[in-house]
């Protein structure tokens, strides 16, 4: 891998380093020194002040970033596809493992102050086929004025519990309805159980024993560990649900309570070996922790953060036990997206990166399908049923050959489903109606 993926900006790495050390400082005082009813009171303001100063210096850290070049085989098919992508160098692994089939020519062509981008990418863009810019939401509205699709870096997923569990369920799919039936039977036929632990020892025995192994094995060198004792700071304000087998620990889950109301699903992970995770331990997880929210009076379990890509596999876990997406609005960070040509490389990349973007302060979906025969009326009800994710205010569909009269006569008649059809031309045109999506209310 080029040197250039691995090693972290200078600057923007010491902003990491003193931001991690500075709270560090705070929470040895904080949990230390202070009462537990002092803590309570200033729990909500410290916690303010943190995001404030997280804020400030990661924007500090945006008005210079880095410029590459990547050229490759789209993952989606056999096409090419060029690119750029203006961000930072920890990101650009998700960027190339989700667009291109195998790791593609990068190449770094240097650092640029935010205010030089646009230019950049103006003199590139009769070159390369789209870009990608990954930066501070403070810097939005520039990139809303050219017609870039805003996609968040991450959404959350929650799940209203405030009403019976009974009346939750009901609103699931057909198929959603049948995994939840799937996932009791197997809980019942071989004697899964919960406990959950306040216990520091059992946190250090998930930290290294479970959520490391899982994680660096799951995600590979897209990875986002996060330190022990950032997990000891979130275990103080909530603790862990560990499912077991028998005597053994299986699984565990570290969760926040916030606000009194919602239990946050903060990291999770599975223990090693292939007989855990066929058997559905993940989904145990979700279950149980469903289950004790609703007991302890929780009204929300919120499932955490996803990818704001409607394929990626975590997104859509946590879509089948029906929770809405929402925008993450203490994360800083955001993608903007721009299309310069419709050919076959940026349709593969769409095809397989259905993506959710914001526009007009709300989440709305977008998906592309790519085939010979129109779309017919039962494909398109086949497309709501995975896309239509509670919390979109609607779902742009581009078919590449068009539509079926039964599948137009079904907008038509059932306005109230928000679906948009687009038709897609392998020309400027379809790049122009695109980008107008964006640049108009």
């Amino acid at each position: 891998m080029s040197k250039n993926i691995v090693k972290i900006s200078t600057l923007q790495g010491s902003f990491e380093i003193l931001i991690r050390n500075f709270w560090e400082v705070l929470s040895a005082i904080y949990y230390r020194y202070l009462p537990g009813k002092i803590r309570n009171m200033v729990s909500q303001k410290g916690e303010t002040i943190y995001s404030r100063i997280v804020r400030t210096f990661f924007l500090i850290s945006q008005i210079r970033l880095d410029l590459y070049r990547i050229e490759g085989i789209t993952r989606g098919g056999e096409s090419k596809l060029i690119s750029l992508y203006i961000g930072e160098e920890e990101t650009l692994p998700f960027f190339y493992s989700m667009a291109y089939k195998e790791t593609p020519k990068i190449n770094k062509m240097g650092r640029i102050f935010f205010w030089n981008i646009f230019r950049k990418i103006k003199l590139n863009s009769p070159s390369v086929d789209l870009a990608l810019v990954l930066t501070n939401k403070f810097f939005i509205r520039f990139l809303i004025n050219r017609g870039y699709f805003i996609i968040p870096k991450w959404v959350t997923q929650k799940l209203d519990i405030s009403k019976p569990l009974e009346e939750v369920w009901s609103n699931l799919s057909k198929n959603e309805k049948e995994s939840l039936r799937k996932t009791k039977a197997r809980i019942r036929k071989h004697g899964y159980s919960y406990e959950v632990s306040h216990n520091m020892e059992t946190l250090e025995y998930f930290y290294h024993k479970i959520y490391m192994p899982f994680t660096l094995e799951r995600h590979g060198e897209l990875s986002e560990l996060a330190s022990l004792s950032y997990m000891r700071r979130a275990f103080r304000r909530g603790g862990l649900l560990m499912v077991k087998e028998a005597d053994a620990y299986v699984a565990g889950l570290l969760f926040i309570i916030a606000r009194g109301e919602t239990f946050h699903v903060f990291r999770w992970g599975v223990a090693s070996g292939e007989e855990h995770l066929k058997s559905g331990v993940g989904g145990f997880l979700y279950y149980f922790s469903i289950m004790w929210a609703k007991q302890q009076g929780y009204k929300e379990v919120d499932f955490g953060g996803s990818r704001a890509f409607m394929d990626d596999g975590v997104f859509r876990y946590k879509k089948k036990w029906g929770a809405e997406v929402s925008e993450n609005s203490w994360l800083p960070s955001t993608f903007g997206l721009k299309l310069f040509k419709f050919n076959d490389g940026v349709r593969d990349f769409l095809s397989i990166n259905p993506f959710i973007f914001v526009k007009g302060g709300d989440l709305r979906g977008l998906v592309l399908v790519s085939q010979k025969d129109l779309l017919t009326q039962e494909q398109l009800e086949r497309l709501f049923q995975i896309y239509c994710v509670p919390g979109l205010k609607d779902l742009t569909v581009i078919s590449s050959a068009g539509f079926a009269e039964d599948a137009q006569n079904q907008v038509t008649e059932k306005p109230e489903e928000k679906v948009r059809l687009v038709h897609w031309e392998a020309d400027s045109s379809m790049v122009n109606c695109l980008n107008q999506m964006m640049s108009k209310g």
